[in-house]
């Protein structure tokens, strides 16, 4: 089995940042997560895994 990995340059564009992404590293201050979590809802896509 072979992956390949293809990273993202990091983006302040939610909507762009998402789009095509298998995973998504939402790397923040956990004091933030419920806001991002609010920002990135709308432009989620089904099997996208957020970690």
């Amino acid at each position: 089995m072979r992956f390949i990995i293809q990273c993202a340059i990091p983006n302040i564009n939610i909507e762009e940042a998402l789009v095509g992404a298998d995973v998504v590293f939402v790397t923040i201050p956990a004091t933030a997560h419920a806001s991002v979590a609010k920002s990135c809802a709308p432009y989620l896509q089904d099997g996208q895994l957020v970690i």
